[in-house]
């Protein structure tokens, strides 16, 4: 099993890697992933796995790597859509129109 370690990505931006490193074969107190997660978290993955740990691990990591990908746009979407409130917010201000009654 991959034992997890701290690391830096190209760009020099911190994480975990799961690669066993050599200097680390022998290290019991560095924790794996499974050990890391609570074990309520992880029991999720390994019965849709069957209980395949190796396979429930490269489905939690494929899975931050998913919520990882989807993170930039879905802030873009955040940022778009406080921008529409607040232009809308002040057209209603300007316009004289405020509170729910001025929307029928």
């Amino acid at each position: 099993m991959p034992r997890w370690y701290a690391c830096r990505d190209h760009r020099g931006t911190p994480g975990l890697c799961g690669t066993l490193r050599p200097e680390y074969q022998d290290d019991d107190t560095l924790p794996t992933l499974t050990a890391a997660l609570s074990s309520d978290r992880f029991a999720t993955y390994l019965q849709w796995t069957s209980g395949d740990q190796t396979l429930a691990e490269r489905l939690y990591t494929y899975n931050v790597q998913l919520s990882a990908a989807l993170y930039g746009p879905l802030h873009m979407q955040e940022v778009a859509l406080r921008n529409r409130a607040g232009q809308t917010r002040l057209w209603n201000r300007a316009s004289g129109q405020t509170g729910i009654s001025s929307w029928q």
